[in-house]
C-alpha cells in the first residue's frame, strides 16, 4: 500500500507538470488461461488505484506468432502507450523470447528485454525497467530495515523472471550471493549458512524449517498448490 500510495503521488505530481498527460499500461493477452486472467484483473486494479490508464488487449488463443508481433510493433509506435506488458505464459507455439526482445526497452514494464537484463547484471546497473516480484521483494527488505551489505543470500531459483534478476539485485546492494537450482549438491548445508533467503521455485516444502538459522530472513515468492 505504501509503494500504491507513493505512486499514485508521482502520477499526481506528473500530471501537474504536464496537464493533459496520463501513464497509459497496456497488457495484451493471448488466450484465456483461468491464472493469467486473474493476474491482468489484478494488474488493471493495481493501475486504476495509481491512477494509470490500464489497457487490456486480448487475442485469440490461436493468434501466430505474426499477429502478436504486429500487435506489440503498434503499441510501441503509439506515443499515447508508455507501457507494454504481454502476459505470459503464452500458449504454445508462439515464441516467447522473439515477443519479449521485440517490446520496446523504453516501454518494458516487466524487464524482461535483453537490453534491460543485460543493465541490470553491469555492476553500475541502470535499467530502465527492473522485473517486477524481484524489485518487490528488494523493496520488502528495504521496507523492513533489513540491511544486506556483507550479508549471505541464498536465492532458490535461476528462472529469468525472478531467480537471476534478484540474485544480480542483491549483489548489488553487497550482499553475497549464492545461486541454487536443481542440480545443486549440500542444499541443506548452503541454507543453513543464509542470512536472507529468497526461495523462488515451483516445489512447496522444498527448504525445511529446520534448514534455517535463527533470525534468518526468508522470501518465499514461489506459487504452489498445497494439497
Amino acid at each position: 500500500s505504501k509503494i500504491r500510495a507513493k505512486l499514485a503521488d508521482s502520477v499526481r505530481d506528473m500530471a501537474a507538470l504536464r496537464p493533459g498527460f496520463a501513464p497509459h499500461l497496456v497488457v495484451v493477452q493471448v488466450g484465456n488461461r483461468d491464472d493469467s486472467s486473474v493476474y491482468v484483473r489484478m494488474k488493471g486494479l493495481a493501475a486504476q488505484k495509481a491512477g494509470i490508464t490500464f489497457t487490456h488487449q486480448q487475442l485469440d488463443e490461436s493468434a501466430t506468432n505474426a499477429e502478436l508481433l504486429s500487435t506489440v510493433e503498434r503499441l510501441n509506435r503509439d506515443m499515447n502507450v508508455h507501457g507494454i506488458l504481454v502476459q505470459l505464459p503464452l500458449p504454445a507455439g508462439l515464441d516467447e523470447r522473439a515477443i519479449t526482445e521485440a517490446i520496446d526497452p523504453r516501454k518494458d514494464v516487466d524487464g524482461f528485454h535483453s537490453m534491460n537484463i543485460g543493465q541490470l547484471a553491469k555492476r553500475d546497473h541502470e535499467p530502465m525497467f527492473e522485473p517486477c516480484t524481484p524489485k518487490g521483494v528488494m523493496s520488502l527488505l528495504a521496507e523492513s530495515g533489513i540491511a544486506l551489505s556483507g550479508k549471505r543470500a541464498v536465492v532458490i531459483g535461476r528462472s529469468n523472471i525472478v531467480g537471476m534478476p534478484i540474485s544480480q539485485m542483491l549483489q548489488a546492494a553487497d550482499a553475497t550471493v549464492t545461486v541454487c537450482h536443481s542440480k545443486t549438491k549440500n542444499l541443506e548445508e548452503i541454507v543453513s549458512t543464509a542470512d536472507v533467503i529468497v526461495a523462488a521455485v515451483g516445489s512447496p516444502e522444498l527448504i525445511k524449517g529446520s534448514w534455517i538459522k535463527p533470525g534468518a530472513v526468508v522470501i518465499d515468492v514461489g506459487t504452489n498448490a498445497v494439497p
